[in-house]
């Protein structure tokens, strides 16, 4: 990965519910190569794999991605672990935009 990165630690203790927002100005979104990114972690006892947010400029919505790890051999007696993203969910934009006519529960 390559660009900014900012690296926030945000601790939730003592019963305060917290809120965040993240605006992406005017990022990149026709370009897989250079398409501005969201990686949430979660640190907890009930951890969980973390996952990463992007727009998709050509899908028209946001992509929900889940590190893995593979491993690949580099000698006999010897491999590293490589990360790999993928793909878990799709939100389309607007998914929720009333159709004309359409009245919303």
């Amino acid at each position: 990965m390559s660009g900014d990165i900012i690296d926030l630690d945000m601790c939730g203790r003592g019963g305060v519910k917290r809120h965040f927002i993240i605006n992406l100005m005017y990022p990149d979104i026709n370009s897989k190569e250079n398409n501005s990114s969201v990686e949430l972690n979660l640190y907890h006892v009930r951890s969980s794999d973390g996952i990463q947010i992007q727009y998709d400029g050509d899908r028209d919505g946001w992509s929900i991605q889940q590190a893995y790890s593979t491993y690949r051999q580099i000698k006999p007696n010897y491999s590293e672990e490589v990360e790999h993203w993928e793909e878990v969910a799709f939100i389309k934009s607007w998914a929720l935009q009333e159709e004309k006519g359409e009245e919303l529960p």
